[in-house]
């Protein structure tokens, strides 16, 4: 039986290999892909890491992809890019926004996004 953080694809065989990034293996068990929400750019690994905040991470995600520009996020866990939320009017959002920013004096933003 192969330890955590490795797999052998083949009945009987001795061998084990690295699990594969952007997944998991436990104690004797094949990979499985990083669910929705979490991340790992690591070989070996026995768990996901939490997707943090200003990105979002689809099944199976080596790295946290940033929000896009004009939306944002301040939860960790997301998932999809469709938690990632409008920026409100007056505000601005740069890639990767954890909190709406205020349009800075003498300025505006009439927009949401």
């Amino acid at each position: 039986m192969c330890p955590a953080g490795t797999f052998n694809s083949m009945t009987g065989a001795s061998e084990c290999w690295n699990c594969p990034v952007g997944s998991y293996c436990a104690e004797g068990a094949q990979p499985v892909l990083c669910p929705e929400g979490t991340y790992n750019p690591y070989e070996e690994a026995e768990e996901c890491n939490e997707c943090p905040e200003g990105n979002y991470c689809p099944e199976g995600s080596v790295l946290p992809m940033s929000c896009p520009v004009g939306t944002y996020s301040s939860m960790t866990g997301a998932g999809k890019v469709e938690e990632c939320l409008e920026c409100p009017v007056g505000h601005y959002c740069l890639d990767g926004t954890t909190e709406p920013m205020l349009c800075p004096a003498g300025s505006y933003n009439e927009m949401s996004g």
